[in-house]
């Protein structure tokens, strides 16, 4: 890195720029055995690179006006060549009024509004060269009159030679306030991140030819935003003896914007469903009353048309409903949306004690 840091008067400008390389071993044993031969061991190393560049410039006038703006230009080989490269800027505001003339509030020492928008690029979710198909090159086949094996090479995974970077963008929204002297602090965000071209493994048909795993690909938007509050109390310190405690409180939506086909709303796994316009992994089930007691339930178990619902059913089965009220029960069309994995809010107690040479420390954490 190469930094530079120059004040005049009131004003300060810092400046860093830098280069960052690196490069990921991942080690893999394999063995082949091909028909009554012994076992011939053949190890795999897959290897990708990965190369930064960064630059970011601080300005601050007074401590009261700060700014800061910063762009990145990643590289990774994980991407084909046509899309290796993505550009990542960001930019932060703040406005210190404590430290205007005009403040004078003895009670609040310290108020800081700030402002921030900014994108990161994300290609962790790949394995190296993805983008090319795999193939294997072990299948036997016999030929001609004389029966002779001959070695072939069949596609198992189609490749995707147009991934792109996944990028997440933000934009936040914050407050800084210290109050009697920073013996209680508070921070308090609102945050919008927006993340297109989420990367994901697609599953595909084996009547494509794709035998060998599902291949990744660009195939979504997701929007969440959510707020974030922490409280921080430190008291006086009396002696030997110190303590602080720190509440933080999140909470945070979750919604699909969009997937890269056009012609898909939904995907489901088992009994969870991500639909756009709702949250990823909604339990989306068939909807439960309770559980048969005898036969004389299961008989009066009916549709509107009269039909028994159940008629497989035993006493100890569990009671479905018929939730369009078409009077048949339809494990499909039946299903509800019967919740969310992800919680209303999030809640945490961070407590720290200490006396001379002893600390105690608890996190309490909730949902």
């Amino acid at each position: 890195t190469l930094n530079y840091d120059k004040s005049w008067g009131e004003h300060r400008l810092s400046a860093v720029g830098g280069i960052s390389m690196q490069r990921f071993d991942f080690p893999l044993e394999r063995t082949t055995t091909i028909g009554n031969n012994p076992p011939v061991e053949d190890p795999y190393t897959e290897k990708s690179n990965f190369i930064g560049l960064l630059g970011r410039v601080n300005y601050a006038y007074a401590n009261k006006y700060l700014a800061s703006v910063t762009i990145r230009r990643d590289g990774s080989s994980k991407f084909s060549e046509n899309n290796r490269w993505g550009t990542f800027p960001s930019a932060s505001f703040a406005w210190r009024i404590s430290n205007e003339k005009f403040w004078n509030v003895k009670a609040v020492n310290d108020l800081k509004l700030r402002a921030s928008y900014g994108s990161l690029g994300n290609a962790e979710f790949l394995n190296a060269w993805a983008y090319y198909a795999q193939i294997n090159p072990f299948p036997r086949a016999v030929f001609g009159p004389n029966s002779v094996e001959q070695v072939g090479g069949i596609v198992t995974q189609l490749a995707n030679s147009d991934l792109r970077w996944e990028r997440k963008r933000t934009t936040n929204f914050g407050i800084e306030a210290g109050l009697l002297e920073n013996r209680i602090t508070i921070v308090a965000d609102y945050f919008i991140a927006n993340t297109d071209n989420v990367l994901v493994d697609l599953p595909i048909s084996l009547t494509t030819g794709n035998a060998g795993g599902n291949p990744p690909v660009n195939a979504a938007s997701l929007r969440n935003n959510g707020f974030e509050l922490a409280v921080t109390y430190r008291p006086v310190t009396k002696g030997n003896f110190k303590w602080d405690a720190t509440l933080n409180f999140t909470t945070i939506q979750n919604k699909v914007i969009e997937f890269g086909n056009p012609t898909t709303t939904y995907t489901q796994l088992g009994d969870a469903r991500t639909e756009i316009g709702r949250s990823i992994g909604e339990w989306y089930v068939l909807k439960t009353n309770g559980i048969f007691q005898n036969q004389a339930e299961i008989d009066a178990h009916r549709g509107k048309t009269g039909q028994l619902l159940q008629p497989w059913a035993r006493p100890g089965d569990i009671r479905y409903m018929d939730v369009d009220d078409d009077g048949i029960l339809d494990l499909d069309k039946d299903r509800y949306y019967a919740g969310s994995p992800w919680a209303n809010f999030e809640a945490g107690l961070i407590l720290n004690f200490s006396y001379k040479q002893w600390s105690l420390n608890m996190q309490w954490y909730g949902v």
